[in-house]
């Protein structure tokens, strides 16, 4: 069965007339004085506590805001919340702060950038240790790289007009299809996305980069799509020795399982304590824990507080996606735009419903070469890629799948088909993002600064819809930290071999 009579049969089951979809957004984005240079001023206190408040927390750098979104069943809602975290947050910096709009950082250098704090509990200081590691491993330039991270589930009412009395590993497996074909046409999203072809040249002093097109102080790639998702961006090689395929839950969490406890020779010699004696990593596996996977999608569960990733997904299954692989839209002050969201939408819905086989070791090397293909000379429609067998220009594989989206989208209604076309025939961010720099005359800092000190200025002007809800959630994050750090507990390093035993058990 063709694909266009499969969305056929399952609209006539009354899939479409009943589609709730579930989304969620994470985003990252770098404190920056207005000179350029990265904030030195600590997470603000007016944000509360970055390790209990659910909505606002940083990442790798104390200097790297986190803005997170409970999940929504309404695009027009999620984006309302998520704009109002930018106001709260841009509210609360000092006035020679903003917040940066691309996912490439501004200047940078290695020794100043604060790794971030969250307290003095247990919990606090594992995190702090984890990134410590990261520093260790990979530098601590390259965690300063920012994007947007969406999470995407369908509701069971909805699942159930694909799989009646479906089972939780049914389930898992259906996610697991969505993310092999998103592994598979990652290069969409990558050509319609992407938005990085451009650093700083501090962004890779003293690293290899292979970067030979120079612009002022800034480095580039005519036709990259992502430099973000490069050998130079939030990458680690050592990765691909765990050959993740998205197979099946189980083969998943064995192989995260081995990437955390059994050691890795170059991160054993680094050893886990620093020259003053003190914790520098989690582990010494390839992976110190779950969530330094790099990849640009990846199987979530939510659980209590305490419970490793890794055990959630073990005994509950899959409860949603996270999308991973999405630059900052510099031209969006959220990062994202309602359209982005829509596309994004329609693209894994496709995702989701077209056949989806399993991956063997030849089609691993093929996705491998169309990734590096598409990020270091996607936005050039001559680039040839493999898409389902056949060598082809990619403007044409695109042209294929926009006609298959467009099946979907006719199916789900509104506007949905004129704003995916209208996505695809804009063409490609970075080139316009290239494009506009040249003509500007500017660094790469220095347009990216003056846009980002205009949507800072926009956005402090505005109104907050939520700000109970978030005056209440810093308030109660700064109990929770005190309540935390005032109870007695375990000694360091003993908290951390029981949350490193919890894997090997």
């Amino acid at each position: 069965m063709d694909f266009s009579k499969q969305l056929q049969v399952i609209n006539e089951k009354g899939f479409f007339d009943h589609l709730k979809i579930f989304r969620g957004i994470e985003k990252e984005a770098l404190r920056v004085n207005k000179s350029g240079e990265l904030s030195k001023l600590p997470h603000p206190d007016g944000l509360g506590s970055p390790l209990t408040n659910c909505f606002i927390t940083t990442d790798f750098s104390e200097s790297l805001i986190e803005l997170v979104t409970p999940k929504f069943d309404d695009v027009k809602a999620l984006m309302s919340f998520l704009k109002d975290l930018h106001v709260f947050s841009v509210k609360t910096f000092d006035e020679n702060e903003v917040l940066w709009g691309n996912s490439m950082p501004c200047r940078l250098t290695e020794e100043e950038i604060p790794i971030a704090q969250y307290g003095r509990s247990n919990i606090g200081r594992l995190k702090h240790i984890y990134r410590k590691g990261l520093k260790v491993r990979y530098g601590a330039t390259m965690q300063c790289v920012a994007g947007i991270h969406y999470n995407f589930s369908l509701a069971d009412s909805t699942l159930a007009f694909l799989m009646p009395d479906f089972t939780q590993d049914e389930k898992s497996d259906l996610y697991l299809d969505l993310i092999r074909n998103f592994k598979r046409n990652f290069w969409f999203i990558l050509r319609i996305m992407g938005s990085s072809p451009m650093i700083d040249k501090t962004f890779v002093e003293k690293r290899d980069h292979g970067l030979s097109q120079i612009y002022m102080n800034s480095l580039y790639e005519e036709n990259a799509t992502s430099l973000r998702m490069s050998n130079i961006g939030y990458q680690s090689a050592v990765q691909s020795n765990l050959n993740i395929k998205y197979n099946s839950l189980t083969e998943f969490i064995d192989a995260l399982g081995i990437g955390i406890s059994e050691g890795f020779k170059p991160f054993q010699e680094l050893g886990l304590y620093d020259r003053n004696n003190e914790r520098q990593q989690i582990s010494d596996g390839i992976l110190q824990i779950e969530n330094e996977l790099y990849d640009s999608i990846r199987p979530k569960r939510k659980g209590a507080s305490g419970l490793r990733p890794i055990e959630l997904l073990r005994k509950n299954g899959i409860e949603y996606v996270e999308i991973r692989g999405i630059d900052l839209s510099p031209s969006h002050p959220l990062g994202i735009s309602e359209e982005d969201i829509i596309c994004l939408d329609i693209f894994l819905l496709h995702c989701l419903l077209y056949p989806s086989k399993k991956i063997d070791d030849k089609e691993q090397k093929i996705l491998t070469e169309n990734y590096n293909k598409v990020i270091h000379n996607g936005a050039d429609g001559d680039q040839e890629i493999i898409f389902r067998d056949s060598k082809i220009k990619i403007s044409e594989a695109e042209n294929l799948i926009v006609e298959e989206l467009c099946s979907i989208a006719d199916l789900m209604g509104d506007n949905s088909k004129s704003i995916l076309l209208s996505k695809v025939q804009t063409g490609s961010p970075s080139k316009s993002f290239l494009n506009t720099i040249m003509q500007t005359n500017k660094t790469f800092v220095d347009y990216v600064l003056s846009e980002s000190i205009e949507s800072t200025n926009l956005l402090r002007n505005e109104e907050i819809e939520q700000i109970t809800l978030l005056n209440n959630e810093r308030d109660k994050s700064k109990e929770q930290l005190q309540k935390l750090e005032s109870q007695k507990t375990i000694d360091l390093e003993e908290y951390v071999k029981q949350y490193n035993l919890q894997i090997v058990e």
